[in-house]
């Protein structure tokens, strides 16, 4: 959504702003990963073999009025989640739906990356 980084809330008001931006919207949520790994005969320092991916979901929030909005602020729940939301907890009856693999809105690609740590180690 217009290239902004949704970082957790600070406070209340932030949180808010955030989840109110996001209502009746869709933004999308990225998460880069490099994998590293020396290769067995190189020289400390050397000859590192580097694969990096992301994976990329949508996600289309519902229209949030102001007395959902603040409810779940009140809850506690948006205060260490990026975004203000945990789909995995209560912020999951804000989002109408997603395009892409929920785990990563939840935190970490696991299946891209399993796929990703198969290639890189075969």
């Amino acid at each position: 959504m217009d290239n902004k980084i949704y970082e957790k809330p600070l406070d209340k008001e932030d949180a808010y702003r955030i989840l109110k931006s996001l209502s009746d919207n869709t933004h999308r949520v990225l998460t880069g990963v490099t994998l590293l790994k020396r290769e067995i005969d190189s020289a400390p320092g050397s000859d590192f073999k580097i694969h990096s991916f992301y994976e990329q979901t949508s996600v289309n929030f519902a229209n949030l009025d102001d007395n959902v909005i603040n409810s779940y602020i009140e809850s506690g729940d948006p205060f260490d989640k990026a975004g203000g939301y945990g789909i995995q907890s209560l912020g999951a009856s804000l989002v109408k739906s997603i395009n892409g693999d929920f785990f990563n809105v939840q935190g970490f690609p696991a299946h891209k990356f399993s796929v990703e740590l198969k290639k890189f180690i075969q």
